[in-house]
């Protein structure tokens, strides 16, 4: 999995790519973590994950209550199949990780 961070108009463009699976959710924390901190604008690009399952989910709600308590805005921007279909597999509605 890779995660990027980038700055636009004073936003921070959060980029998840490739696979958010139990097997990479704990390296992935701090760094999902740390790049969300990086403003409090944030525009979440999800349109990467190849491959997403409960444990990914739960690490994307985590960073989203974390942003949340600094009161920062979040906004996904978009979303790939594989991550719709484990959001909907699970019953959580696509706009949950927009505030």
């Amino acid at each position: 999995m890779k995660i990027t961070c980038t700055e636009l108009d004073a936003a921070a463009i959060v980029k998840v790519e490739g696979d958010l699976l139990i097997d990479s959710v704990a390296e992935a924390k701090p760094q999902l973590i740390a790049a969300m901190a990086a403003s409090k604008d944030i525009r979440l690009d999800l349109g990467g994950i190849r491959a997403c399952d409960t444990a990914g989910l739960q690490l994307l709600l985590l960073a989203r209550g974390s942003a949340r308590a600094r009161d920062a805005r979040i906004r996904v921007t978009a979303r790939s199949p594989s991550f719709d279909t484990a959001a909907e597999r699970v019953g959580i509605p696509f706009d949950a990780f927009d505030k």
